[in-house]
């Protein structure tokens, strides 16, 4: 849900947004003057399911209605159970924008092989629908519009981007900073689920690792659930440092990034890495992975699920420093051209003021 919350911070700049999202523990928290969140008790379904049911949505969707009065609702993924609210909206009258970064079962497919079909049904008999319901489908890259255009929908491609100005202004985190010049970084910011693709990286680095001992792993995501993990990966080379709210931080001490995840929508990690100035890897050349990344111009395509492909793509940039130069630079200018949330923010200021007047 981190582009449900980019979006929100980035609006709150120009408007009073109020969010309701799946947390745990859930709170309330007023991080910002014009940003509100609320974060709602949730059965969690573990992976590699990864589901969130927030069963209170429902009646405080009603509440902020009632004490607020809202202008605009967004609505992010609609195959999450927060989704299940537009027919709410709707019926009460509302206007609904519904964000999506990929299709599942379509361009985005699970690694577990069970999943796919449930995956294929919910699209067809309860997805599709509910975005024929909103007003307005926004997509997130253009990679989707021929899906979006089989399936009648009525959309506007907006990208999900990354503040530049956030990133720039912020100094290395401390547990990363290099000791020595020849030192190089490779990291890896996401949650620690099967899709995610980190059992793939963590192989690959244990394996080659040993042979270059100026490179270390640096893992960010929440390991909780996850100890048997790091117990097994864990060393002098490899570095588990949990959630943290200073990603931006941790990329400037970051020369290699991996996203090593079966499928993708439109990453936040990657496109954080890729503005931080990362040579960048990914492996799934669907979903936004083919709108960020061009092969050997802005990062670097490892094949899905194979650690040995993986293995020889870091081996490269780890002995060619003037590769990881160039891609880092070129992933730089990627986003800094097309996904800045300077200019994105601009577009749904545009949007909603087109569709009230």
């Amino acid at each position: 849900m981190m582009s449900a919350y980019k979006t929100a911070t980035n609006l709150s700049r120009h408007a009073h947004v109020i969010v309701l999202a799946a947390g745990d523990p859930p709170f309330y928290e007023h991080p910002e003057k014009n940003l509100e969140i609320y974060r709602l008790k949730n059965v969690y379904l573990k992976d590699p399911i990864n589901y969130m049911i927030p069963f209170s949505i429902f009646w405080h969707t009603i509440h902020i209605i009632q004490k607020e009065k809202p202008d605009v609702f967004l609505v992010n993924k609609f195959m999450f159970f927060n989704a299940f609210v537009i027919p709410l909206l709707k019926i009460m009258g509302k206007r609904v924008y519904t964000q999506i970064d990929a299709f599942p079962s379509i361009d985005w497919k699970s690694r577990t092989p069970w999943i796919r079909p449930i995956m294929w049904v919910y699209l067809r008999l309860i997805g599709i629908p509910l975005l024929w319901m909103s007003d307005l489908v926004i997509l997130f890259h253009e990679g989707m519009t021929p899906i979006a255009q089989r399936f009648h929908l009525n959309f506007q491609v907006i990208h999900n981007g990354v503040n530049m100005d956030e990133l720039e202004s912020v100094s290395c985190a401390s547990d990363v900073e290099k000791k020595r010049l020849a030192d190089i970084h490779i990291g890896f910011v996401g949650r620690l689920e099967s899709m995610k693709g980190y059992d793939i990286l963590l192989q690959a680095c244990q394996k080659i690792l040993p042979s270059y001992p100026q490179v270390k792993l640096f893992m960010v995501g929440n390991t909780k659930g996850k100890e048997y993990i790091v117990t097994e990966y864990q060393s002098a080379q490899i570095h588990f440092l949990d959630v943290r709210n200073d990603v931006a931080s941790i990329l400037k001490g970051i020369d290699i990034f991996v996203l090593p995840s079966f499928s993708e929508g439109l990453s936040n990690s990657l496109m954080e890495a890729m503005a931080a100035g990362c040579a960048c890897i990914t492996m799934d050349k669907k979903g936004g992975n083919q709108i960020l990344i061009e092969d050997g111009v802005t990062g670097l395509f490892a094949s899905v699920g194979n650690p040995e492909d993986l293995e020889q793509k870091l081996c490269y940039l780890i002995e060619h420093p003037d590769v990881r130069k160039r891609l880092g630079i070129n992933a730089k200018q990627r986003i800094q051209k097309q996904f800045n949330w300077n200019t994105i923010v601009h577009e749904y200021l545009r949007l909603f003021k087109k569709q009230y007047t």
